[in-house]
């Protein structure tokens, strides 16, 4: 929803600023309506203000939550890491099409969320310091969901087969994902050897288990064939 009422034209036009970066995403999220009493995120507010106006963006339709996240998951800090992210960078496409493999494109987001963040979650309450650099397991999220997805449909209308294969073979050198739905499958005794087996194990559990597809579904025909 933040994407739909912040265009990535724009972002790219802050040219690496980091500040301003961090104003417009905070800002959109809502997370700058109230008063500060710390210098940074009240200059981010301003900041904000500022670039609100100039492009006329539209409000945020929904309210951000914290409720029962861990707070290194914070929106605060997801948005600071990814103000880092772009301002370390003006074209992560063609880092992704060019990178060797997966693990080169990793090594170029070693960035944090900022010296601010690195005593707050929360804008005004300091927290124990902790550089909140963006962990492996992020990592490995945006390029499963991200990057390699943006790799294999521009090599889909590219009629470029190359770029296809290689979203596959990076899927296949990363690591299968840990979540609730994984876990799940692990339990009726289906592992995930690497990234395509779970995102493929992700798939059926949204495409046909939760729409009840199991007619239209290899495992389901099979199971019902044989009695279950």
């Amino acid at each position: 929803m933040i994407a739909k009422t912040l265009p990535v034209a724009l972002l790219a036009r802050q040219g690496g600023e980091r500040d301003r970066l961090e104003a417009l995403l905070l800002g959109q999220a809502g997370l700058l309506e109230t008063a500060f009493k710390d210098d940074h995120p009240g200059r981010l507010q301003q900041e904000f203000r500022h670039l609100r106006s100039k492009y006329q963006l539209a409000a945020f339709p929904v309210p951000v939550h914290f409720l029962r996240m861990r707070p290194g998951n914070f929106p605060t800090v997801r948005l600071a890491q990814l103000a880092g992210l772009l301002a370390s960078c003006s074209s992560w496409f063609g880092r992704a099409r060019d990178a060797p493999g997966p693990g080169d494109l990793k090594a170029l987001m070693n960035v944090a969320a900022g010296s601010y963040w690195d005593d707050h979650y929360i804008p005004d309450r300091p927290s124990v310091r902790r550089v909140k650099y963006l962990g492996d397991a992020m990592k490995d999220s945006l390029v499963i969901n991200v990057f390699i997805p943006l790799l294999y449909s521009y090599g889909y209308h590219r009629d470029s087969p190359g770029y296809r294969d290689k979203a596959i073979r990076w899927l296949r050198a990363l690591d299968g994902e840990k979540n609730a739905i994984t876990d799940e499958w692990a339990r009726l005794g289906v592992s995930c050897g690497h990234a395509a087996d779970s995102q493929a194990l992700l798939e059926l559990k949204k495409q046909y288990c939760e729409a009840k597809h199991c007619l239209q579904c290899a495992v389901g025909k099979t199971l019902l064939g044989s009695g279950g």
